[in-house]
């Protein structure tokens, strides 16, 4: 029976001694401090190929004891599976990637429970912030408080608690370039939100509508995602007749689950019906008429998180912006 033979870890000390310089320079080298920069060129590719030779790995252990850092940050997002989401996690990998962080990503399913025990093992395991996603942080009080103790960052979005810092959407621009896209030929303008977000999505929407002079229709649903959205969405009050022929539709999944609806009930889009939706610029490539959307950019928001949990405190706001698509038409004729 064959022995496994442990081999002792490759450390700083190793590399130094082939390479023939201290451990401090092969460390500025491999942790890519700026003052690496001042050593020659031929120094810095000697220790560098030396460390892939020797198949060196950084030990976290070490690191948290010389820095007080984990050199982890974690991000607790509603559900993986919704493209808005997904494309958000995606972006925090690279982003986290560019600046040589290890994301620990915890998809919770909009779950409570799920979400607390999410965040007391991202505390556990020592992360050095965390970006909390889903809106509901303030029920985790016992968690919160460790957080506020230990002065961990944490960084929401579209919310922002005492001790927290938020990065948001700005709502306001998209919305108004949309509403007028839509004026030329509409006096009744809807818009199809979830019921939490009155105060993010909603009360910009009707503002824009103030600001055109049209009015604006609010119907709210209750879907979290695809598969919720023909129980969380009334579709027979949505296509009441008396109800807008013009709608924006905040969320991406919702926003296509409506347009489709629509042409299965064999209306036409854009002639009979108007349909704009909210989230991320590439939900328009996957719809046939391609979806006009407010367009919310995911790399500008986890740039604005990381920023956050850098500054420790404070609040950024990305600015959404309207795009275009043949879920709507340009013909100037009020209906």
């Amino acid at each position: 029976m064959s022995e496994v033979i442990r081999r002792k870890r490759t450390s700083l000390q190793d590399i130094a001694l082939k390479v023939g310089v201290d451990a401090s320079t092969v460390s500025l080298v491999l942790n890519r401090k700026p003052l690496a920069a001042k050593l020659k060129e031929e120094t810095r590719k000697r220790i560098e190929l030396c460390a892939r030779e020797l198949n060196y790995r950084p030990s976290r252990a070490a690191r948290t004891l010389r820095s007080g850092k984990s050199g982890m940050v974690g991000i607790v997002v509603g559900d993986i599976s919704s493209i808005f989401y997904s494309e958000m996690t995606a972006t925090a990998l690279q982003v986290a990637e560019s600046l040589h962080l290890q994301l620990l990503v915890a998809a919770t399913r909009w779950a409570p429970e799920q979400e607390h025990n999410a965040l007391k093992n991202l505390l556990d395991t020592g992360v050095d912030g965390i970006i909390f996603l889903p809106g509901s942080l303030a029920m985790h009080e016992d968690l919160l408080k460790v957080i506020r103790q230990e002065a961990i960052p944490v960084v929401t979005f579209d919310y922002r608690l005492d001790g927290t810092s938020g990065f948001f959407s700005d709502y306001k621009p998209g919305m108004e370039q949309a509403v007028a896209a839509l004026v030329p030929r509409h006096t009744r303008i809807g818009c199809l939100v979830h019921r939490s977000d009155q105060a993010d999505k909603a009360e910009p929407f009707l503002a824009a509508c103030r600001k055109y002079q049209v009015e604006g229709v609010l119907l709210k649903h209750t879907g979290f995602d695809f598969e919720d959205y023909p129980a969380g969405v009334d579709l027979k009050q949505l296509f009441a007749p008396e109800m807008p022929k013009a709608w924006i539709v905040c969320g991406g999944e919702c926003a296509v689950f409506v347009l489709n609806e629509s042409l299965r009930r064999g209306f036409r889009v854009p002639e009979e019906y108007e349909w704009i939706g909210l989230g991320c610029d590439r939900l328009g490539h996957f719809t046939c008429p391609g979806l006009a959307q407010i367009v919310q950019d995911p790399r500008e928001l986890m740039q604005a998180a990381f920023q956050l949990l850098q500054q420790r405190e404070g609040e950024i706001r990305i600015p959404t912006r309207f795009k275009t698509g043949n879920s709507i038409q340009t013909k100037e004729l009020h209906v």
